[in-house]
Formats: structure tokens, C-alpha cells, sequence
């Protein structure tokens, strides 16, 4: 019995630590690599979509983000999703939502709009892109 929860304790260490390893892995990435000024990241591992603007505004007392996003492949998309993650000022998540698109042909543009839905006012704000389905 103590050799199994030794096991067990162990493999759950294990796999804490591989995925600690791999958030640090990824967000030092965006750090290095995506970060501009407005405290914006921008996770996008797809070669064929690419995200060509985004703003956070506040409209009727809402923060809304809106932006485009191109598919910049050579094959139509059957669909396509961006989500974006609201963080607070000390970089904790508050709020996280998601838009979608379907049938986006090749230099075809996608206006997308997300509203922020919680009452304490969103500091920064990243997006990633993905799942995405290739027809």
C-alpha cells in the first residue's frame, strides 16, 4: 500500500511539474516575442491565420475587444476561433470568452467582437487563435 501512494504521489508530482514547466515555456515566449505596448499578447501558432489588429474599448459601459483576423493559407477554413483571456492588474485572469467564424476562404478577412462580461475593469487582455478546421 505505502509503495502505491509513493508511486502515485510521485507521477502526480511529475506531471505538476511538466505542466508548470510548459505554462513558464509558453509564456516566456510571449514575453519575449509578443508583448507590445498596450500589455497585448497575441498567441497564434497557426501559419495560416494571422491576426492583423485587435483593441480593447469601452462602449455603453462595456469592454468590448474587436479586431481582424486573415487567413493568409492557401486553403478555405471550415472555421475558425480566437479566445481572449481578460487579466486583472496583478496578471490574474478574470474573465475569458471566445468568437468564432466559419467558411473563411484564402485573403478572406474576419471582423471579430468579444464583450467583457464582469464588473471590475479588465487590465490587459491576450488572445490565441485556435481550434481551426480546414475544409
Amino acid at each position: 500500500m505505502r509503495n502505491i501512494l509513493y508511486i502515485g504521489s510521485f507521477a502526480l508530482f511529475f506531471l505538476v511539474t511538466v505542466g508548470i514547466l510548459n505554462f513558464v515555456h509558453v509564456d516566456n515566449n510571449l514575453a519575449q516575442n509578443n508583448v507590445n505596448e498596450n500589455s497585448i499578447q497575441t498567441i497564434d501558432p497557426h501559419k495560416d491565420i494571422k491576426i492583423l489588429s485587435s483593441q480593447m474599448i469601452k462602449e455603453d459601459g462595456n469592454w468590448i475587444i474587436s479586431g481582424k483576423v486573415q487567413n493568409t493559407g492557401n486553403y478555405k477554413m471550415r472555421y475558425v476561433s480566437i479566445t481572449v483571456n481578460f487579466y486583472g492588474k496583478n496578471g490574474n485572469l478574470l474573465y475569458s470568452t471566445f468568437a468564432g467564424e466559419s467558411y473563411i476562404t484564402p485573403g478572406e478577412i474576419w471582423n471579430f467582437e468579444v464583450r467583457y462580461r464582469k464588473s471590475v475593469a479588465p487590465y490587459s487582455y491576450k488572445i490565441e487563435v485556435g481550434p481551426i478546421m480546414y475544409n
